[in-house]
């Protein structure tokens, strides 16, 4: 059984020449068009809102929307317009 090269040997033999800026720069051009994610269709023109709750209020609400069978955006998407109901406002959500 042959013996694996070591690390050290490696590193000897790797070329460090600097690059040419040419050919390092058209990779980082590609890379920031390709950085910016696309939004799904569904969150086009929306605004995401961020609450914090107790994690026993979290699990309800994750059960709730289990039991309904449907998502938890859909349940908070009928609470807002609850909330919107209660303080006659429309119900846009």
């Amino acid at each position: 059984m042959s013996k694996k090269p070591s690390l050290a040997s490696a590193l000897q033999t790797f070329d460090r020449s600097p690059q040419p800026a040419a050919a390092v720069a058209a990779p980082a051009a590609t890379k920031t068009a390709e950085a910016a994610p696309a939004k799904a269709p569904t969150r086009v023109g929306k605004k995401a809102f961020t609450v914090y709750f107790d994690p026993e209020a979290a699990k309800q609400i994750k059960q709730m929307a289990l039991d309904r069978d449907i998502s938890v955006q859909e349940l908070f998407r009928e609470g807002i317009n609850d909330l919107f109901g209660k303080y006659h406002k429309p119900s846009i959500a």
